[in-house]
């Protein structure tokens, strides 16, 4: 009896946790009649939260960045680290950076603070992608850290991007370079977390193309 009273209270508390983070990690998406944007976020049922990180800011009518993490593991321990994402990467940088956001900066400041904030956390580490969208020149700025690569649907071709980087909160000094990636007018721009490799039976991406199309 007692160990039944025990695992409804654990249970009650892990869908409180995952409702808790669902209502965090959630967004409003950015209105625009240029871009839009779609986003699917499903956490494992038995766990009911975890590590899956997402945000889409709107610096101005032409330029958006979107950002992607997965941390490391599954359940409160990897939502704990969402958390912290959620508040220190809009109120401690993008906020002041806007106007002058470089991409690969972003990326070095985040995992420069994720070293400070998990050094008393073993094995726990951050993949991590981000796509800095510049309509007006017709560019994306692309950085990763550990996630699956970018694709970008052109008609009824797929265009794959395979970028590699450490993931965040390794090494402290850790640079993150960028793919400068021209964009056209009807291209989808996808990407997405490692949950989704993971349905395919083949030993690589290649049956992702046919999903996408």
């Amino acid at each position: 009896k007692k160990i039944v009273e025990i695992n409804t209270i654990l249970n009650n508390e892990l869908k409180w946790a995952g409702e808790l983070q669902k209502k965090i990690i959630e967004i409003d998406l950015p209105e625009s009649d240029k871009i839009s944007f779609n986003i699917d976020y499903q956490a494992l049922p038995q766990l009911k939260c975890g590590g899956d990180y997402y945000d889409i800011f709107k610096f101005s009518d032409d330029e958006f960045l979107v950002l992607l993490g997965d941390v490391t593991g599954h359940g409160l321990k990897s939502a704990f680290i969402t958390m912290i994402l959620k508040a220190v990467v809009y109120h401690d940088y993008i906020k002041n950076n806007q106007k002058i956001f470089d991409i690969s900066d972003f990326f070095y400041w985040l995992n420069s603070r994720l070293n400070f904030e998990l050094q008393r956390i073993p094995e726990i580490f951050v993949a991590f992608a981000g796509i800095h969208i510049n309509l007006k020149e017709m560019k994306l700025y692309y950085c990763n850290a550990g996630l699956p690569g970018l694709y970008i649907k052109r008609m009824d071709k797929i265009i794959s991007k395979k970028l590699e980087g450490m993931l965040l909160g390794i090494e402290p000094d850790q640079r993150y370079g960028k793919e400068v990636i021209d964009i056209m007018t009807g291209d989808r721009i996808i990407f997405f977390t490692d949950g989704l490799n993971e349905i395919g039976t083949s030993h690589d991406d290649s049956f992702l193309d046919e999903v996408f199309l």
